[in-house]
Order: C-alpha cells, then structure tokens, then sequence
C-alpha cells in the first residue's frame, strides 16, 4: 500500500495543533496519549491473526510522547507515524537493507570497528539532564542512598579547587520503554548545595582540594588527602556529618611500622643513594594524591551463602580502604607507592599492607562476588611514569594480591594475527579511567593514554574467563578522563559526572551522562567457552 504525498499532506493537516494526539503508525486512527501504548500491541495482534507471515512496519525511531512532552516533539512523532503508515513497504525495505549489509571480510572480525561486538552499552542524551552547578574534574562522588548522590571538591574550569559538597536529587530513574529501539530518561533530578555550619569562630574546615577520595558510611562522608591550589600534598583526615552540618578533624593514633624496614615497601626498585630519600612509613596514610578507595565489609567469606546477600555498608561492618597514588620524598619529589591502607571505623585505627607494584591515577572497585579489590591502570613502572593497562586483585581477607594473565579466545587470536594496525584485543595503557564491577565483570570507561588523549572507548572483562572485549555504545560517548562513575538505583545505572575534555585546553564537563550496562547473557557466551 503506497500513499501519495498529497495524502499524507492531508492526514498531517487533520490533526489538531493543539491537544496531545498520537496517530497509530499501523492503522493510521488517532488516539490519545494514555491509550496508545495499549493500542499499539492490540493492532499488532489484529495484523498477525489474519496473516502470520506478513511483516509488520517497524515502530518510528522517535519516543512515544508522554504528558509531559512538547507539540514538537508530539509533532514529529505523527509525522514519522503517518510515514510509516502511507508507505509500509518502503520503510519495511530500507530496514531490510540496513540489516543485509556486511562489513568487508577481515579475518576474526565482525564489524567495521576493529573488535568483537555481542554487548551494547546505552548512552542517554545529556540534554534530559540537569547540569551540574559548576563543572569540575578530580572530583570525589559517593552513593549515600538510591537516587543520591554527594560530591566533594575537585578543580573546576579554572584550575582552582574547592571544597564545597553538592548533593544530587531524583524522585525515581525509571527508564520508560517507549519503543524497542528507543529509551528515554526521565524525572532527572536536582542539584543542591549541602550547608556547614560552624559553632564558634575557632571551628576549622578543610581546605580547597582536588584528586581527593572519600566515602559515604552512616550519615558521615569521610575525606582523605588531596592536593592544593598551591600543588601541596594533604595528609588530613576529616568526617563531615549530615545532620549536624559540620567537619570534624579525625585524629588517628600513632603505631610503629608494621613492616622491618622504615623504608618504602619497593626498596629493591631503587639504587642504594636514593634509598634515604624515601619518606618513612607508618601505619597512617602520607601525603597521597591521586590514589584510590573503596568501602569493603569487614567479615566476608566467599564460600558462605550469607556473603552473597545485598551487603549495606556501615561503621560496624566496613573498611574503608586506600590504595596507591604519589606522595613526597625528603626532597619533596613525587613517587608512586604500592601501600594499602586499611582503615576500621569502630577502632579508629589504619593498618598498613603490602600491595600490587606502584601506581597512581589508577582505576580500582570493589566486587562483592569475590570479595577482592579489582585495580587497573595508572601511572608507574619501573620508571614511575610509565602508562599501564595490566589488572591486579586483592583479596581483602587473606591481604594478598596476584596479577590477571589475560587470554584470547579464537576470534581474539585470529584478530591480533592479522595485518590490520586497528585489531586490538584489550585497552590500551591509560591513567584517570573510569571502572565498575557487575556480576563478575570489569567495566572500563575512557581515560587518558601517554600522549595526553582523552578515550572514549568503553571495555569489558570477564573475571572468570579473564578475556576482553569491546563494546559499543547506543551513542557516541564523549572523550574524557578524571570523571567519577557512581551507581544510582538499578544493578546497571551509572552516572558519569565531569572530566576533562579533548584538546590543549580542555573543556571541563558539568553535563552528566547516565549509561546502562548490559546484562550478561550466557548464549553469547558459550562459544567463547568452548573455544578456550
């Protein structure tokens, strides 16, 4: 069935300007906005109980328009609706051909992309959301509950820190599934400025910082270190309480060295007239920027059925616990350090471990399947300045630690084989990267590679297999480092808050970008398994 286009001028003209009426793209009636969803699946019935083998038109690639939506955007969906209903199989032909092109033959690839493609990560426009206040990057952003969301210090558009605390806001982060291909983001939240207050003249705050870590335990939002706008190394450790609105200095008693030597733990790395240079190290965190924490449960066997419930953290059953970053020399020289730092909340006290090799603006999350801590990248080496991609866990409970051999499947294989300078089969060294873990699985977001790149490529680990794989994304995702990536509600709901752009002067985001990860399904999989 063809329509002319004088027919279509005339069904578009039928409708009013005013009122929020949808046209059915299947039998071209008017209905309202409530009732069209229903409609919808009801005539897609009705088509297929006549004839089984006829195609049905696919839905218009624009959203199905809520209440809340504008006459242009109900404008635009009636006129691609009543496109699809005047000119079916023109439409129905185009979707064929779109899904019968190949990409050249290559040997062990599936796409034009360079990689293998079996997930896809959704990127929703930023547009829908609420800016943030003021842009910012090196940034630390904790989950105090669903759909909230605290942000402490980081340096904004200016290259100046600040130690104001933001808190974001939204009634629900329901994704409303408009269409098959389409997804929307609603109800997007608001930003509020979190309030001190200081009792007498004396109280004393921490200073203006960024490159910062923290968390959220217990109403309390914990901070440790940074740097200045000076470029001076915080060493300070302080409690914000929510209900009282004020800071608080943590004072840490002193122990003596866990560890024979006062020196620092990769002692062997370095020749023997720069060994007394080293800062000596106790049981309390020294200066550190650029380092990394996590929140982990104190008791956790990974064996016990009680250790896979959902575990919420508090001041009773948590660690809080810091990895890595640089700190000074006597000569006030910048290293990385490999120390982790475990601090308890209920006795007041750090303990020092031994960690994986040194590395700072490294990547490092927590996975509740395992109990270990999952750590990325950075900054380090040998030289202390070499980018790295290599993958490291530490178990919290035995407080070991050992590195990932990453393997390749077949395709894999057969990709890094061939001529094509593009085939890559895992991430490329980067620092300021962006990392998760869901169901045994390690995403990795953008970052910045030795040549001061920002990426935009988005990577997948499987924990179990131990191999990589590329995955794209609904929309192109903007290149960017330094950002934080904090869950919101939902298992696979992430929120990319900052960062800085591409370029020799890089834009600072305030734009946030909600991403959904992809559920792992074992169909696609099992070839994989087979095939190592």
């Amino acid at each position: 069935m063809h329509h002319s286009p004088q027919i279509l001028r005339t069904m578009e003209k039928e409708i009013p300007s005013q009122g929020k009426i949808i046209v059915c793209y299947l039998c071209g009636r008017k209905f309202s906005i409530n009732s069209i969803s229903s409609h919808h699946s009801m005539c897609k019935k009705r088509l297929l109980q006549f004839n089984k083998d006829i195609v049905v038109p696919p839905e218009p690639t624009n959203p199905i328009p809520s209440k809340s939506s504008s006459s242009k955007e109900i404008r635009l969906y009636n006129r691609e609706a009543i496109h699809i209903y005047t000119n079916p199989q023109e439409v129905i032909k185009k979707v064929q051909l779109r899904k019968t092109v190949k990409s050249p033959k290559r040997p062990g690839l599936q796409n034009n992309f360079g990689y293998r493609s079996g997930y896809i990560v959704d990127v929703y426009p930023t547009h829908e959301i609420k800016k943030c206040p003021e842009g910012r990057y090196g940034h630390t952003t904790m989950r105090v509950s669903d759909g909230k969301i605290m942000v402490f210090g980081g340096a904004t558009s200016l290259n100046t820190p600040n130690s104001n605390i933001l808190k974001w806001y939204t009634k629900s982060h329901k994704l409303t599934n408009t269409n098959k291909r389409t997804n929307r983001f609603v109800n997007s939240g608001h930003w509020r400025l979190q309030q001190t207050v200081a009792l007498s003249k004396d109280m004393v705050e921490p200073t203006a910082r960024s490159w910062t870590v923290g968390t959220y335990v217990d109403d309390q939002m914990f901070i440790y270190g940074g740097e200045t706008v000076s470029g001076a190394i915080l060493d300070d450790f302080w409690v914000f309480d929510i209900h009282y609105k004020q800071w608080v200095a943590v004072d840490i008693p002193r122990q003596p060295p866990m560890f024979e030597s006062q020196s620092n733990d990769n002692m062997d790395e370095y020749e023997a007239e720069e060994r007394d240079e080293l800062p000596i190290f106790t049981n309390i965190p020294p200066p550190l920027v650029h380092h990394r924490s996590v929140t982990t449960p104190i008791y956790f066997n990974r064996h016990s059925k009680k250790s896979k419930k959902q575990w919420k953290p508090s001041q009773k059953n948590s660690k809080f616990i810091i990895y890595g970053g640089c700190t000074l020399t006597k000569l006030y020289q910048r290293i990385p350090i490999n120390c982790i730092y475990e601090y308890t909340f209920e006795t007041n006290e750090f303990l020092r471990y031994r960690g994986p090799p040194a590395r700072y603006a490294h990547s490092m999350c927590y996975s509740e399947d395992s109990g270990e801590m999952v750590i990325f990248g950075g900054i380090g080496g040998s030289t202390g300045d070499q980018y790295l991609n290599d993958i490291w866990l530490y178990d919290v409970s035995d407080h070991t630690y050992e590195k990932i051999i990453i393997k390749h499947s077949r395709a894999q294989e057969n990709q890094m084989n061939s001529s094509y300078s593009f085939a890559t089969t895992e991430p490329s060294p980067r620092a300021h990267a962006g990392a998760c873990v869901i169901d045994n699985r390690l995403f990795i977001i953008g970052g910045e590679n030795a040549d001061a790149e920002r990426l935009n490529d988005i990577w997948q680990l499987d924990l179990k297999k131990h191999y990589w794989q590329r995955l794209s994304t609904t929309r192109k995702l903007r290149p960017c480092a330094a950002f934080s990536l904090t869950k919101i509600e939902k298992e696979h709901q992430f929120l990319i808050l900052g960062g800085l752009g591409a370029g020799h002067h890089p834009k600072v985001y305030d734009e946030p970008i909600l991403i959904q990860f992809p559920h792992a399904l074992e169909d696609k999989t099992k070839k994989d398994e087979d095939e190592n």
